[in-house]
C-alpha cells in the first residue's frame, strides 16, 4: 500500500517538475534522510519527493520505509502536492503523457490493493465475533476454571479463544488499513478530477487552434500588414510630437461676455441687505479691510453705496439719499432707467503642461544656450469695454492715488449714436498679473519672473506676499544637495524689482535672504532689502531710501516652538525730523511656548518695536499687526515690553498666572510705573475640583494705563456644585476697584488687556476672555440683526465684556455634556446683586437667563434662542444719575430650514422669526420709553424647477421697530455700524420686501418690491419701491 502512494505521488513530482522551467528564487533546505538504504529500488523516488517538500520525514531525520503509512500522513503528503499545484509551482497543464501512464497505474495498483483488502475484511468479518460475545467467553472460561471441569476441554476452548483474539487483532489492523486507503483514494479521485479538466481544457484549446488555421494568412500577407502598421505608427508619433509642442505653448483663452440690465424705481432710497442678505442688489461694503463697514450701512436701490443717515428725515438710518432730485420731497426718490451694460472680457492662463518646456535662446552679442525648464506660467490679461468705476489718470504730478488725478472717464465718455440711438463704448485692454516660473538647468533654482510679484522674507521686513510689491523677479536656490551643508538644507532667495510697477515713483527694491535649517524645524534666517529711487531722485519730502538688514528664527525644538526676529531699517530722509538726517527704526521680538512637565507656557515673550517702524521702513505692504492687508508680525510699533501666560493642573488643582508689561519705545518695562504709555497686565488664577462635584474658581487681576490715569484691580470666587448630567449650581462674588475704589463697574477698561485668562467649568485649558465677557450674560443695547442678537444663534451674542462688583448665584446646563440631560440645549439663570457707587451699597439687581438649543426633526434643521434681563435700580441712584434707567428686556428667535424635499420641483423651505424688546425707566418724568424689534422671513427654493438646471426663490421679510435706530458707520473713527435703542418719540420704522430670484444656468434675474414707512409720528409717510436686474454672462 504505502508502495503504491509512493510510486504515485513521485509520478506526480516528476511529472509536474518536468514542466517547471524558471527554479525558485530560494529553495527551503532540504532534510537528510538517514535510514534510506544507498541502492534501494525507491531511494531516487523519495530524494525527488523530499527535495520538491512533499515528503519531510520525522523529527528524528527518519523515512521508516517499513512503516505503514497512516490517513494522516497521506492527506498531509497529497495536500502539500495540491498546494504546489495551486500555486503553479508544479502546473497540472505540464503533465505529459509518460507521467498520465505512471499516475494511471499507480491508481490501479491502489484499487487493487484495496479489492485484496477489501476481499480479506469480509473473511474476517465472516469469521469474526464481536468484543461482547468474546467478553462473554471469557466469562464462560472463568466460570468452568473456577468449577474445575475437564482440564483437557479446557484447554481446547484456551486455544479457541487464543486464535479468535489472534483474528480480532488482525481485523482491527485491516480496518485500519482500509480506512486509510480510502482516505488516500478520495484524495487520488480529486487530484484526478483536476487532471482530467486540465487535459479537457488542453484539447479544447488545440481544438480551437486547428479551427483557426483556415482563417490565418500567409506570410506575405502578414508582412504587408506589418508594413502598414509601421506606416500608422509613424504618423501617430508625428501627430503626439505635434500634440506636445502645442501643449508646450498651450494657453487657455477665456473669454467672458457680461450683459446686465437694471431698472428701479423707488420713492425713497431703501436698503435690502438688512431684510434679505445676499441678493442679487447687494452692493456690499467698500472692499477696504481696514474699514469696518457692512453691506448694511448702505442703501442699494441707485445701483450703488449710498450711507444711510440716521435722522428723522432718513428714518432712523434706514434710507439715504437717492438720485432723483434734491427737493425736499424728491431728495431720497430714486429713478434708475432700464438700460443694458455689456461688459467683455479675455482672459488668459496657460495649461499647466510646462513639465517638459525650456526657454528659447536669448542674447545679441553673448547669445544664451536657452535650455531653462519652465515650471509654470501665470498670465492675465484681458478686455473690457470701459473703465471701472472709479478709475482714473495720474494728474500733473505724474503720481497716481494723489488729489489732482483725473477721471478716466472724462477721456473716453461714451458716444451715442442720435439715428439708431446706439451707445458706442470703447473697448480697453487690460494687465492684471503675469509670472514664470522655471528651473536653471539641472540645479534646483527656481525662477520666478512677472508682474506684482509677491514674496516674503520675515514678519517685520519684506511681508509682501498678499497684494505684491511690483513688478520684478525672484530667484530661490535651494542647496539642499549640495555636499557636507546640504544637510542644514541651506536656501539663498534674490529679489529685485520697480515698487508698483510703472506708477510714476521710480522706486526700486533689492534684497537677497539666505537661510538654514540646524535642528529639526528650527530655521535661521538673514535677510537685506533696499528700495529707493534711482538716479534721478524723488519729490522732495518723501523718502527715497530705505535699507533694512534682518535676522529670524522660527520652528520647534525639544517641542517648543521659537520666534524670533531682529530689523533695523534706515529711512533716508527722515520723514518727522531734520535731524538726524537718516531716520532709523529698529523691530526686535522673541517668544517661545512649549510644555515642561504638568506645566504649559502658552507665551512667554520680549518685544521692542521703535516708534515709527511701519511698512516704508518694514519695506512691506502692511504696517505692523494689520492683518487685513497681510501683516503677520505679532507686536504693533512703539513699544518695548515682555510677557508671560503659563498654567498647569496636578490631579484636582489647576493654577494659571500671566504678566505683560509694555512702555514706550526706548523706555524700560521693568519700570513702568512712571514711563509713557505703560500699560500693566498681571493676573492669576486656580481651580480645585473635589469628587467630581463640587468646584472651586477663583482670580485675581489687575490693568493699569497710565495714559488712562486708570489703575485697576478685579478679583472673584466662584463655586459649583455638578451633579451630572450637564447641570452646575454655583454662586459667586466679584469686586471691582479703580484706583483703590471700588466701583461698580470697570466701564471696559479690562476688555482693552491681552490675556483676562480664566478657568472655564469644563476643562483646565486657561483661557482668554474679552475683558469679563464669559461670565456675564446680558442682552446689549445694540446688535447687529435688529432684534437683539435673538437671530444670532451663538451664546456669545447675549455676553457683557464690562466688569461688576457683584455677588449671584446662577443655575446652568450644558448641553454638549455627554450625559446632558437635554441635548444641545444650553441654559443659564442667575441672580446678581451689583454695587452702585451711589449709596455705597449693592442696590443693583439684575435677574438674567438665556438658552440655546439646536436639533433636527426630520427634514428640518431648528435653532431655538431666548433671553431675559431685569436690571434694577433704587429711585435715589435714578435720581442721582439721570443717564440711568431701569429695564427689562426681552429676546426670542426660531429659524427653521429644511433639507430638499423628495416632492416636485426639490423645494427647501426656510423660515424665521425674532422679536426683541426692552423697557427704559428713568427718573425723569416723561424720559421713559420702550424699544421693540420684530424681524421676520419667509422662503422657499425650488432646486429643479420647470427645465433642468433651473432653480427659482421666493421669499417675504419684514422688520418693524420702534424706538430703534440704525447708527451707520463712522469713516471718522472707524466705527462700526449696529442698531441701537433710541428714544424717537414711539416712532415705528416698517420695512418689508418681496424677493424672486431665478436662475438657468448663466441667465440670473432677480425682482425686488418692497416698502418702507415711517408710523406713530405727526405726519406718517410710506414709500414703494421696485427694483428689476437680469444678469447674463457667457464664458466662452
Amino acid at each position: 500500500m504505502k508502495k503504491s502512494l509512493l510510486v504515485l505521488t513521485a509520478a506526480l513530482s516528476f511529472g509536474m517538475a518536468s514542466a517547471q522551467t524558471d527554479a525558485p528564487a530560494s529553495a527551503t533546505q532540504v532534510p537528510s534522510l538517514t535510514d534510506v538504504p544507498a541502492g534501494h529500488w525507491a531511494k531516487d523516488a523519495i530524494d525527488k519527493l523530499v527535495s520538491r517538500g512533499i515528503i519531510l520525514g520525522y523529527p528524528d531525520g527518519t523515512y521508516r520505509g517499513t512503516q505503514n503509512l497512516t490517513r494522516y500522513e497521506a492527506a498531509v503528503i497529497i495536500a502539500r502536492l495540491l498546494d504546489q499545484i495551486r500555486t503553479g509551482e508544479v502546473p497540472a497543464s505540464g503533465i505529459d503523457a509518460d507521467t498520465l501512464a505512471a499516475l494511471q497505474n499507480a491508481i490501479q495498483e491502489l484499487a487493487a490493493d484495496l479489492a485484496a483488502l477489501g476481499v480479506r475484511v469480509s473473511d474476517l468479518e465472516e469469521n469474526a465475533v464481536s468484543r461482547d460475545d468474546f467478553t462473554r467467553l471469557e466469562e464462560r472460561v472463568e466460570t468452568i476454571a473456577a468449577s474445575q471441569g475437564d482440564a483437557e476441554a479446557l484447554n481446547a476452548l484456551q486455544g479457541q479463544i487464543d486464535e479468535l483474539t489472534a483474528r480480532a487483532d488482525d481485523y482491527d489492523t485491516l480496518r485500519a488499513d482500509v480506512d486509510d486507503s480510502a482516505s488516500s483514494i478520495a484524495a487520488l479521485n480529486d487530484l484526478t478530477v483536476l487532471l482530467n479538466q486540465d487535459i479537457l481544457n488542453l484539447q479544447d484549446r488545440v481544438s480551437a487552434v486547428e479551427a483557426a488555421q483556415a482563417d490565418l494568412v500567409g506570410r506575405a500577407d502578414f508582412d504587408n500588414l506589418s508594413g502598414r502598421v509601421g506606416v500608422v505608427e509613424t504618423k501617430v508619433t508625428s501627430l503626439d510630437n505635434r500634440v506636445t509642442q502645442l501643449e508646450k505653448y498651450a494657453f487657455s483663452i477665456k473669454p467672458s461676455l457680461g450683459a446686465t440690465y437694471y431698472v428701479a424705481r423707488s420713492t425713497r432710497n431703501m436698503d435690502v441687505d438688512r431684510l434679505i442678505a445676499g441678493t442679487v442688489f447687494g452692493k456690499g461694503d467698500d472692499g477696504d479691510g481696514d474699514t469696518k463697514d457692512t453691506a448694511v450701512d448702505y442703501a442699494d436701490l441707485t445701483n450703488g453705496r449710498v450711507l444711510v443717515v440716521n435722522d428723522a428725515a432718513n428714518y432712523y438710518g434706514f434710507s439715504g439719499a437717492g438720485n432723483y432730485g434734491t427737493t425736499a420731497t424728491t431728495g431720497n426718490a430714486v429713478r434708475v432707467e432700464g438700460k443694458t451694460d455689456i461688459s467683455l472680457s479675455i482672459n488668459f492662463s496657460n495649461s499647466g503642461k510646462f513639465g517638459t518646456a525650456t526657454s528659447a535662446t536669448t542674447g545679441a552679442f553673448v547669445p544664451s544656450a536657452g535650455g531653462l525648464n519652465v515650471n509654470s506660467v501665470d498670465l492675465s490679461f484681458g478686455v473690457q469695454a470701459g473703465f471701472p468705476s472709479g478709475s482714473a489718470s495720474a494728474g500733473p504730478d505724474g503720481v497716481f492715488g494723489t488729489p489732482d488725478d483725473v477721471p478716466a472717464t472724462s477721456f473716453y465718455p461714451d458716444v451715442r449714436d442720435p439715428d439708431t440711438k446706439n451707445i458706442y463704448r470703447p473697448l480697453f485692454f487690460y494687465f492684471n498679473n503675469a509670472t514664470a516660473n522655471f528651473t536653471v538647468g539641472n540645479a534646483p533654482v527656481v525662477v520666478t519672473f512677472g508682474k506684482g510679484l509677491k514674496f516674503k522674507f520675515a514678519d517685520y521686513l519684506g511681508d509682501n506676499d498678499k497684494t505684491g510689491r511690483g513688478d520684478g523677479f525672484n530667484v530661490l536656490v535651494d542647496g539642499s544637495t549640495v555636499p557636507v551643508i546640504g544637510a542644514f538644507k541651506p536656501t539663498l532667495n534674490f529679489v529685485y524689482g520697480s515698487r508698483g510697477g510703472a506708477n510714476g515713483d521710480n522706486l526700486y527694491y533689492r534684497g537677497v535672504r539666505a537661510t538654514i535649517t540646524p535642528v529639526g524645524t528650527l530655521k535661521a534666517g538673514l535677510q537685506v532689502l533696499e528700495e529707493g529711487a534711482d538716479a534721478f531722485g524723488q519729490p522732495a519730502g518723501t523718502p527715497n531710501d530705505v535699507t533694512a538688514f534682518g535676522a529670524d528664527l522660527h520652528g520647534t525644538v525639544a517641542g517648543w516652538q521659537l520666534d524670533s526676529e531682529y530689523a533695523m531699517s534706515r529711512v533716508s530722509p527722515n520723514r518727522f525730523a531734520a535731524t538726524p538726517a537718516v531716520e532709523q527704526e529698529t523691530a526686535f521680538y522673541a517668544k517661545t511656548a512649549g510644555s515642561l512637565g504638568p506645566v504649559k507656557v502658552y507665551d512667554l515673550n520680549y518685544r521692542t518695536i521703535s516708534t515709527n517702524y511701519d511698512k516704508v521702513a518694514g519695506i512691506s505692504e502692511a504696517n505692523p499687526t494689520d492683518g487685513d492687508n497681510g501683516s503677520t508680525a505679532p507686536y504693533a510699533a512703539n513699544q518695548t515690553g515682555f510677557g508671560f501666560k503659563v498654567g498647569g493642573s496636578l490631579g484636582p488643582v489647576a493654577v494659571g498666572a500671566y504678566l505683560d508689561n509694555k512702555v514706550d519705545f526706548g523706555l524700560s518695562p521693568f519700570s513702568p510705573a512712571t514711563a509713557a504709555g505703560a500699560v500693566v497686565q498681571r493676573g492669576a488664577a486656580a481651580k480645585v475640583s473635589l469628587f467630581n462635584l463640587v468646584t472651586v474658581r477663583g482670580g485675581y487681576y489687575e490693568h493699569m494705563e497710565n495714559a488712562l490715569g486708570q489703575a485697576g484691580v478685579r478679583y472673584n470666587v466662584r463655586g459649583d456644585v455638578t451633579p451630572g448630567l450637564g447641570l452646575a449650581i454655583g454662586a459667586y462674588y466679584r469686586n471691582v476697584a479703580i484706583n483703590g475704589t471700588r466701583t461698580q463697574s470697570d466701564a471696559g477698561l479690562f476688555a482693552r488687556g491681552k490675556y483676562n485668562s480664566n478657568f472655564t467649568l469644563v476643562d483646565n485649558e486657561f483661557t482668554n476672555q474679552e475683558g469679563c465677557a464669559d461670565q456675564h450674560p446680558s442682552i446689549a443695547g445694540s446688535d447687529l440683526d435688529g432684534v437683539g442678537g435673538a437671530l444670532t444663534f451663538t451664546q456669545r451674542s447675549f455676553t457683557d465684556k464690562n466688569c461688576y462688583s457683584e455677588f449671584g448665584v446662577e443655575v446652568s446646563h450644558n448641553g454638549k455634556d455627554a450625559n446632558a440631560l437635554v441635548k444641545n440645549l444650553d441654559l443659564r439663570l442667575g441672580y446678581a446683586s451689583r454695587y452702585r457707587n451711589t449709596g455705597n451699597s449693592y442696590s443693583n439687581t439684575f435677574f438674567y437667563g438665556d438658552a440655546l438649543y439646536s436639533a433636527k426633526f426630520g427634514v428640518a434643521n431648528v435653532n431655538v434662542k431666548g433671553a431675559f434681563a431685569n436690571d434694577g435700580y433704587t429711585a435715589a441712584d435714578l435720581a442721582a444719575n439721570p443717564t440711568a434707567f431701569s429695564s427689562t428686556a426681552a429676546a426670542f428667535g426660531v429659524k427653521v430650514v429644511s433639507d430638499p424635499l423628495n416632492v416636485i420641483f426639490k423645494p427647501s423651505v426656510e423660515a424665521q422669526v425674532g422679536y426683541y424688546t426692552r423697557s427704559h425707566d428713568f427718573a425723569a418724568a416723561g424720559a421713559d420709553y420702550t424699544s421693540t424689534g420684530l424681524k421676520y422671513l419667509v422662503g422657499v427654493k425650488m432646486n429643479e424647477f420647470l427645465l433642468p438646471n433651473t432653480k427659482l426663490a421666493v421669499y417675504y421679510a419684514g422688520y418693524n421697530g420702534t424706538n430703534r435706530a440704525y447708527r451707520p458707520y463712522d469713516s471718522a473713527s472707524n466705527t462700526a455700524g449696529a442698531f441701537i435703542d433710541q428714544n424717537n418719540g414711539g416712532a415705528t420704522v416698517s420695512q418689508n420686501l418681496l424677493y424672486v430670484e431665478g436662475n438657468y444656468y448663466d441667465l440670473s434675474f432677480g425682482y425686488g418690491m418692497g416698502n418702507l414707512s415711517l408710523n406713530n409720528v405727526t405726519t406718517p409717510t410710506s414709500e414703494r419701491g421696485s427694483v428689476f436686474k437680469i444678469n447674463y454672462k457667457v464664458n466662452f
